[in-house]
């Protein structure tokens, strides 16, 4: 899942600071297991190509861990960091009216759908052992309805 907060710089752009996450539990035997998890936090842009229709890119930093539970103890078995970049196309289903509110034209909220893109590589490196780990990386394709408050 993930969430957006956003502020307009003009008419048709808006600077947007999304975070994304997704875990991915892996049961093990003698009630243990995994917790893959993979988080990303992205600073970008998105611009209204239409009144309706816009497009997203952003980048940023990204995080893989994971985590193995061994008799109710958790392990960290690895943790990266790594850069993120996010990507988005979206069309505005429903878009309230203009509003008048103290002198200042706003939107008041749109209802729409999108397709996300939502990367992450994680560059080589040696862990707490002494070994190297290779380079690698994670993308997440997304779609689903949002939410827009102006």
């Amino acid at each position: 899942g993930g969430f957006r907060i956003g502020t307009a710089a003009t008419p048709r752009l808006l600077w947007v600071l999304q975070s994304e996450g997704a875990t991915v539990l892996i049961d093990g035997p003698g009630g243990g297991g995994k917790n893959n998890t993979h988080g990303t936090l992205t600073l970008g842009a998105q611009y209204y190509l239409l009144r309706t229709l816009w497009v997203h890119a952003g980048l940023g930093f990204a995080t893989y861990r994971i985590v193995d539970t061994v008799q109710e103890t958790q392990v960290v078995d690895l943790e990266r960091n790594g850069f993120a970049y996010a990507s988005a196309v979206g069309f505005d289903l429903f878009r309230s009216p203009d509003l008048w509110s103290f002198g200042f034209r706003r939107q008041d909220f749109a209802i729409s759908f999108e397709v996300r893109v939502v990367g992450a590589l994680y560059p080589g490196d040696t862990d707490a052992m002494g070994e190297k780990q290779k380079t690698g990386g994670i993308v997440q394709i997304t779609s689903g309805f949002g939410f827009q408050w102006y």
